[in-house]
């Protein structure tokens, strides 16, 4: 069954991670990652 192009991706609705340069990316993960380590109870 082939995948449908324009279907909805829910972990992503807006397509942003395609967007998102390697620099934005990094500062992404490193911002998850504090807050993971850091501000999680």
């Amino acid at each position: 069954m082939a995948a449908d192009k324009n279907a909805f991706v829910w972990d992503d609705p807006f397509l942003i991670e395609h967007q998102l340069s390697e620099d934005e990316r990094m500062v992404r993960d490193g911002a998850a990652a504090f807050a993971a380590d850091k501000l999680a109870p």
